[in-house]
């Protein structure tokens, strides 16, 4: 009798050593989930700021393609317009003719 409660007392202490094993181990695959998770999360973020980066360059190639455009365009409507003209004098306080009155009547001196 003092066998099996002797052998009953060990097969306890090896249970109670065998969960704590299985508990460090269920402990570490839930670090190591988590740790996957948030991996996963920033990876996703670096995907998403990459496609943006992506996306604004292709913006900016098409932003300076317009400008080129644009300046082509300024120099040969500036170029079929012949001689420049001359251009009026304005007064620089308010932006009219020189000699003009807010009326539109020539200033009188």
């Amino acid at each position: 009798m003092e066998q099996l409660v002797a052998s009953n007392a060990s097969l306890h202490t090896r249970v109670g050593e065998l969960e704590l094993i299985n508990k460090l181990y269920h402990d570490r695959v839930t670090q190591l989930e988590a740790e996957a998770a948030a991996n996963k999360a920033v990876q996703d973020q670096s995907q998403d700021l990459q496609r943006l980066l992506d996306e604004t360059r292709k913006q900016l190639e098409d932003c300076h393609r317009r400008e080129n455009n644009l300046k082509r365009r300024l120099d040969e409507l500036t170029e079929d317009s012949g001689p420049p003209t001359k251009k009026l004098k304005t007064d620089e306080v308010n932006g009219r003719p020189a000699g003009v009155e807010e009326s539109g009547q020539p200033a009188r001196e």
